[in-house]
């Protein structure tokens, strides 16, 4: 039953990753940091961590380390979202030097 639960995690990131590429084909790099930060901290972060963190518990044999890898790698993953968010917050513009 898990392992159902496991498939559509890894199913959903999937496709949400796939969404994101298609809307930051076409944009300058400081607006597809902000995206990708902002997916990553919102979406990415507990969709991954969850089924990682069950295949981790199922490969233990042990439900509490299976829910300290999640928070672990949940926080790793967020921490991750919010480095690239700043990056393209912070980042300067560039100008065309022929303009």
């Amino acid at each position: 039953m898990s392992i159902g639960f496991v498939a559509l995690g890894v199913i959903v990131t999937l496709i949400i990753v796939c969404m994101v590429y298609a809307i930051c084909r076409e944009k300058p790099i400081q607006e597809k940091l902000i995206i990708w930060g902002l997916t990553m901290m919102i979406v990415l972060a507990p969709v991954l961590s969850w089924p990682i963190g069950i295949l981790f518990g199922i490969s233990q044999g042990d439900g509490f380390a299976g829910a300290a890898f999640m928070i672990i790698m949940f926080i790793c993953l967020f921490l991750f979202g919010l480095i690239l968010l700043l990056a393209g917050v912070f980042r300067k513009k560039s100008h065309d030097i022929g303009s």
